[in-house]
């Protein structure tokens, strides 16, 4: 998601993690298949973390309505640039052009741009009938920016590679 290009390639790389991790999730599941026994009790623990951490559960819920739902995971921002004068009180322009959306030549009092990057954050969905909020922390410590996709998927990333080397560990 980090090095995606534009918008729609980093809101690919979110529905593809959503489901990635829960391909972790299932395929650990099938590898430990012939240890059941022993593995389904111990797995227990991970089951009710992933019912109840806010952050798992938003993950978990997120990728299912993606794939099972209409519902929107993500809230898209297109952006914008606004302009104004230095002066509050307003100023004179006398000649103003822009090329490709930069201004290219400018003569004039000061102004002031305001840009607004383009952005895609995770949000407010149903799934189910149940509505799930982005978490606003994960393990008691507050997220800094909750609806960013790339803080939720390092943590979400953090849960599921310490589940996999407990799985090592055991198993």
């Amino acid at each position: 998601m980090k090095k995606a290009k534009d918008l729609d390639e980093y809101e690919t790389h979110w529905r593809n993690f959503l489901n990635d991790l829960e391909k972790v999730w299932i395929k650990s599941e099938r590898e430990c298949q012939d240890l059941k026994n022993k593995f389904q009790p111990w797995q227990g623990k991970f089951k009710r973390e992933r019912r109840t951490f806010s952050l798992l559960k938003y993950l978990k819920n997120a990728r299912d309505a993606d794939v099972h739902s209409i519902h929107e995971i993500v809230e898209k921002s297109p952006g914008s640039t606004a302009i104004n004068f230095a002066n509050k009180k307003g100023g004179h322009i006398k000649e103003i052009k822009f090329e490709n959306g930069a201004i290219t030549k400018y003569e004039g009092d000061p102004i002031v741009a305001k840009i607004k990057a383009p952005k895609i954050e995770a949000c407010t969905f149903t799934n189910n009938g149940q509505t799930f909020v982005p978490p606003q922390n994960y393990r008691g410590v507050g997220l800094k920016n909750p609806r960013n996709p790339i803080e939720l998927a390092q943590k979400g990333i953090e849960y599921y590679e310490n589940y996999l080397e407990q799985i090592e560990a055991n198993f």
